[in-house]
């Protein structure tokens, strides 16, 4: 069955669910979804029969959180063995590598050897150890990578998808002086010569014949990109984008990979975009419906290079922050830089167990900041709003010397709530690479101490800066929730983001300044 069968699900499910994939109704997808698994584990036959195809529909529009629900339902009450290797998938592209590993190995132990997705399973054990290369820069896991993907090769997987992969990561290997072993899949020329038979028929075909360019050492055909790519899912073009970034190391700033972004941004099914690290990004993203201002994107990169990732001494990522002219928070910090995250960030010494600001390491890496590659550190805590409270940290240190990062200028007062109303967030989810948040951003409402917004967010996002649709701070994110409750006194929950007003910062700054006592 193909993905457009799921509106064979009875009493009007499958047209609800096909609908919100359409249009992209985060809420409206989760909402069927749910109703999905509920029928799955009640033991419903037609809707355990379909589970698969739902899963497929769902990866291509990149809702992995769904799709690990649907497919991890699905096993539960006997429903396709090839639902393993959704639930992996979704695992993996929702960052939970070390669940995916659990999985891949139950699968590879539960299903029968001659099963047709074993060996897609057997791949994705190539894309766990990638992944983790990644992350680790490993020698070990590139060469687990490498060999799991020539098995699979060899036990008859797909040759052109799993003999890329191979062949790519050992191109990556040699760059960084890492020699690797490929055996039992195709050459750098045939792989170019299979995947090119199949490109006017096939995606993926077309989609790695792009790829094979710059395994042969030929330039990236952006044109076939923009024009014979241009039909294929939000998964085909995020799958790419990934391998573009992470395994050839293309610059935010290459055509190709700035193409693919407008690719996903015109679908709806994205509303992050990674900031190019110089000021050439953006020239030619446009949005879904209708066209982006060239000025929204130079405003997102010129307040980008005051936001910075902050990880612990050991490079482990605790969240995002930004820098503030102190003399906008209270007085007594005048001439300061002063860098603002969340309490749950950067804990009081007195707190709860967590990072302290002593062990926070703040690395900028939108161009144009003159910061350090390496970050600046000699962060000291000089006030604090609980996690239960405002959940503010402010922090100072010799290294952030004002004047050298641009501070963010709070806006004059809150935005407003209007139909239309939107606000931007820029940080960095998942502890990646600096991201704005430009799709999908309804403003809900506000009041003196909190924001509501739908703007997309994830973990890692906690003390982005928040700003209004002209780009002027108005607050700091700290939390998302599928149950916010209603602001101003009004009734009932909602799902959304929440993020502190700077002008609560203020106002509790000036009943209760800071305390310097210790501060260089």
């Amino acid at each position: 069955m193909g993905e457009n069968d799921i509106t064979a699900l009875e009493g009007g499910l499958g047209a609800r669910l096909t609908g919100a994939l359409a249009k992209n109704d985060a809420g409206e997808v989760r909402a069927a979804v749910g109703d999905l698994v509920d029928r799955v584990r009640s033991g419903d036959r037609a809707s355990i029969d379909l589970a698969p195809d739902v899963a497929a529909a769902l990866r291509s529009a990149r809702r992995f959180d769904e799709l690990v629900k649907v497919a991890d339902a699905g096993i539960q009450t006997g429903g396709d063995p090839g639902l393993w290797a959704h639930l992996a998938q979704g695992l993996l592209d929702g960052g939970s590598r070390i669940a995916a590993d659990a999985v891949i190995t139950s699968a590879l132990t539960t299903m029968a050897n001659d099963h047709p997705a074993r060996l897609t399973v057997l791949g994705l054990s190539g894309r766990s150890a990638k992944d983790a290369f990644i992350a680790t820069r490993d020698p070990a896991c590139l060469q687990r990578s490498i060999a799991a993907y020539c098995e699979a090769a060899r036990s008859g997987g797909d040759p052109l998808w799993l003999g890329v992969n191979a062949r790519a990561l050992a191109h990556h290997g040699r760059r960084h002086g890492i020699e690797c072993t490929v055996d039992g899949v195709l050459s750098e020329t045939e792989l170019m010569q299979l995947a090119g038979a199949g490109a006017d028929d096939d995606v993926w075909a077309l989609a790695t014949w792009i790829e094979t360019h710059l395994l042969v050492g030929l330039p990236l055909p952006v044109d076939a990109i923009v024009t014979r790519l241009a039909g294929a899912s939000a998964f085909v073009f995020g799958s790419i984008r990934r391998q573009l970034r992470e395994v050839w190391e293309l610059p935010t700033t290459h055509p190709g990979v700035v193409a693919l972004a407008e690719l996903m941004l015109r679908q709806g099914t994205s509303g992050e975009v990674e900031v190019p690290d110089d000021d050439q990004g953006y020239e030619t993203i446009f949005g879904p419906d209708n066209p982006m201002p060239l000025d929204t994107y130079r405003k997102g990169l010129d307040v980008a290079r005051s936001v910075c990732l902050l990880t612990t001494g050991k490079s482990y990522p605790a969240g995002t922050g930004f820098v503030m002219d102190g003399g906008d928070l209270h007085p007594s910090l005048a001439g300061r830089s002063v860098l603002v995250t969340n309490e749950h960030v950067a804990r009081r010494p007195e707190g709860e167990a967590g990072v302290r600001a002593e062990e926070l390491v703040a690395r900028f890496t939108a161009g144009g900041n003159p910061a350090p590659p390496e970050g600046i550190g000699g962060f000291t805590g000089v006030w604090w709003s609980p996690s239960t409270a405002l959940d503010i940290a402010l922090l100072v240190s010799p290294q952030l010397v004002s004047g050298s990062t641009p501070p963010l200028r709070p806006a004059g007062a809150l935005p407003m709530v209007r139909p239309g109303a939107h606000c931007y967030v820029v940080g960095h989810p998942g502890g990646g690479g600096l991201q704005l948040s430009i799709r999908g951003n309804d403003l809900i409402d506000v009041d003196r101490e909190r924001l509501h917004y739908r703007t997309p967010t994830s973990r890692g996002s906690s003390g982005s800066p928040v700003f209004d649709q002209d780009w002027e701070l108005v607050g700091a994110h700290h939390r998302g929730s599928d149950a916010l409750k209603a602001l101003n006194g009004k009734p009932g929950q909602y799902e959304g983001n929440e993020g502190t007003t700077i002008l609560a910062v203020v106002s509790q700054l000036a009943e209760r300044p800071p305390d310097l006592g210790s501060a260089a």
